[in-house]
């Protein structure tokens, strides 16, 4: 079988140069969703849902199932705006990431009250076995100058919330070496 590779993050990295929303990014990982499912490595085998309603209230910027020897596993994703910081100066969460945050409490606010409805394949979402406490990853901004203040918080936050945060960078950091087969097959 011969082999292409997909845009190894090109894609991405070109429209961040550019994108001054959320919205631009969402379209390439898209049109792109391995950028996403690769970056959370291992498994069995993944797949990409973008913009899943949860009711009438909130909508996931994408949710990242795998099914492995424990059932289908979740994680909800959060984008924001390549051109918003993750930090102010002081090391105090800035307001996008306050946002991001308030969000994923939402979603597992409705998640917890909506359960079965989620889990329902017949009439409801069919994201079996989802838990409100799925782990949610924050895909913000750009790389910035790391400190051990920032990755202390972050750490903090994965470990206190079961949120990752990264920046948008880190997709394309870890698809660079995916390959994908052409699309006829050979």
């Amino acid at each position: 079988m011969a082999w292409r590779p997909y845009c190894g993050g090109g894609c991405l990295e070109d429209c961040l140069q550019t994108a001054t929303t959320e919205r631009a990014v969402q379209s390439v990982i898209e049109e792109h969703p391995v950028l996403l499912a690769r970056a959370l490595g291992g498994g069995h085998g993944r797949w990409v849902i973008p913009q899943r309603r949860l009711g009438a209230e909130h909508v996931t910027d994408f949710i990242i199932g795998e099914k492995s020897s424990l059932g289908y596993e979740w994680t909800l994703v959060e984008l924001e705006s390549p051109r918003r910081r993750m930090f102010k100066r002081d090391g105090d969460p800035s307001q996008a990431l306050n946002h991001a945050i308030r969000q994923i409490v939402d979603w597992r606010s409705w998640l917890t009250v909506n359960l079965e409805y989620a889990r329902r394949s017949a009439d409801g979402l069919g994201l079996h076995d989802i838990d409100p406490k799925s782990p949610c990853l924050i895909l913000l901004g750009r790389r910035e100058q790391d400190n051990a203040t920032r990755r202390a918080r972050r750490r903090q936050y994965a470990q206190n919330l079961n949120i990752q945060i990264h920046s948008i960078d880190w997709l394309f950091d870890n698809g660079e070496a995916l390959l994908l087969p052409d699309a006829d097959g050979i």
